[in-house]
């Protein structure tokens, strides 16, 4: 799915559980422009580290956000992330959400300009 500045690439509220490793969104998500970034927005049902999926054609790449510390169960956090037009990118968690049913309770993912 190839996106614009400004456009929302996904929101969904209480999706169902992706697993440990496992990319939240079916099909990766390609942004474009200029000067491309991807905003992050997620509130994890239980305690995990979240990671950004990056495939640049040559192979795949798994950036943990928040310094690699494991976000808090039931907390809003945002991060802004640099991107490359016509790269694809992802969502991961590093363990199954089992909270609140064992679902993910949000999570956004926004193109914005850099």
């Amino acid at each position: 799915m190839a996106v614009t500045r400004g456009e929302t690439l996904l929101v969904s509220f209480d999706l169902a559980n992706p697993g440990a490793a496992t990319n939240v969104f079916t099909t990766d998500l390609t942004v474009k422009g200029k000067s491309p970034a991807l905003r992050l927005t997620v509130v994890p049902s239980t305690t995990s580290i979240v990671s950004l999926t990056h495939t640049d054609g040559t192979g795949d790449f798994t950036y943990a956000v928040n310094s690699g510390t494991a976000l808090t169960a039931d907390q809003v956090y945002a991060f802004d992330i640099p991107a490359v037009s016509g790269h694809d990118y992802n969502v991961q968690f590093t363990t199954s959400q089992t909270g609140n049913s064992a679902k993910v309770v949000l999570v956004m993912l926004q193109q914005v300009e850099a």
